[in-house]
Parts: C-alpha cells; sequence; structure tokens
C-alpha cells in the first residue's frame, strides 16, 4: 500500500565495451541514465567509475567502467558522455514522455532548474528525421551525446532535426509540443547485411544431419 518508485540497485546496469565496443557502451549508459530520470530514480548509477586493476577486469561487472583501469584511468567515450548527461540534465523534473508515433523512437521532456526545458531524443535502432513542434517560437540549444552544440532559432514554432542512438538534447526557452518522425534509415543494419553470408539455407534437413 506505499507508493516507493523504483530506483537503480548497486548493480544498475552494466555495460562491457568488450562486448559492444566503445560507443555502443557510451550509448546505452547514457540511455540507462535518461531512463533513470524519467522514472525519478533516487539513485542513477550506470556501471563503475574505473574498471578493476585485478582479475576481477575480466568479469562483465569489473570491465564495465567509465574510466579505463589503473594507473592511469583513461576516460571512455561513455565517461564524456556521462558528463555532458549530467551537465544538460542537472536538477532536471520529469514533464512527460512525448509520443512520436513509433513504438522504437523515443523523446522525454524534462524541466530544467533554470527554466529552461530540455528534451532528450533517441532511437534504439537506426537513426530518424524529426519534426519537432514547439508551444512558441524561440531559440534552442541542440547538444550531442558528446557534448558538440550549435544554437538554432525555431521558425513556426518547429524545428528538423535527426536523432540516432546516441542521444540528442534539445534545450529550449518553451516546452515541446510534439515530436513526429518523418524518415527512418538504417545505415550500421544496411553495412552488416552487405558482409553477411548464408551459412547454411536450411531448406534441406537431411543436410544438417550429424
Amino acid at each position: 500500500g506505499r507508493d516507493i518508485p523504483g530506483t537503480g540497485c548497486y548493480e544498475f546496469t552494466y555495460r562491457c565495451e568488450r562486448d559492444m565496443g566503445e560507443e555502443q557502451q557510451a550509448q546505452w549508459y547514457v540511455r540507462d541514465t535518461l531512463i533513470g530520470l524519467a522514472n525519478a530514480f533516487t539513485h542513477i548509477g550506470p556501471g563503475i567509475l574505473f574498471d578493476c586493476s585485478t582479475v576481477y577486469y575480466n568479469t562483465l561487472w569489473g570491465g564495465s567502467g567509465l574510466l579505463r583501469r589503473g594507473p592511469f584511468g583513461y576516460p571512455k567515450p561513455s565517461y564524456v558522455g556521462y558528463a555532458v548527461a549530467t551537465r544538460v540534465m542537472d536538477r532536471v523534473v520529469f514533464r512527460r514522455q512525448i509520443p512520436t508515433g513509433s513504438g522504437t523512437f523515443y523523446a522525454v521532456a524534462f524541466d530544467r532548474a533554470d527554466g529552461r526545458q530540455v528534451t532528450a531524443l533517441w532511437a534504439a535502432r537506426g537513426e530518424a528525421d524529426l519534426a519537432v513542434d514547439f508551444e512558441a517560437d524561440g531559440t534552442v540549444t541542440e547538444i550531442e551525446m558528446f557534448g558538440n552544440s550549435t544554437a538554432r532559432a525555431t521558425s513556426g514554432r518547429r524545428l528538423t532535426a535527426t536523432a540516432g542512438t546516441s542521444p540528442l538534447y534539445l534545450v529550449s526557452d518553451h516546452p515541446v509540443a510534439s515530436v513526429g518522425v518523418t524518415a527512418r534509415r538504417f545505415p550500421r543494419d544496411a553495412r552488416r547485411a552487405a558482409a553477411a553470408r548464408v551459412v547454411a539455407p536450411l531448406r534441406d534437413a537431411a543436410a544438417l544431419a550429424v
């Protein structure tokens, strides 16, 4: 009978770049963070701060840090993505999840402590062209996952943008009214398909007998 919100435990999410690559580790950690913020988690701690310097490094958990193992502790791309998310999303309050017309493209809006709005956009796979409508015209700062930013202005209360598996932040004077996906592309899947080959067509069960 108690209204107790969910939160992230000590092993909330562990993403090892040995399995998925450095870029995807960063993407997934930042997306984990955004999902935690949208659900009002009181603890959000993707992975560990640095890879373990012991043999524990060879496990999923010991090698999933934001920094590399000692003695140098070099930052991974996920460290940069987490730092940008911390700067952009500091003290935000969840506003709403905005329907996009797609079950695999997400738009989550927050109120910032400075009075501006921030909307995080990302795709589960591929990339999408977007038509983003605001409640009023104003300036928008478009910030990519690793911190590159561009100052833009709406026209007719609309802004067009492109977002993919790396989250994109739109920091605006006015709330986003709607987000529409106008096109989808899957370039990584296309590259994988071009390099794929058929190992067994499975047309004849007898041919598979051992």
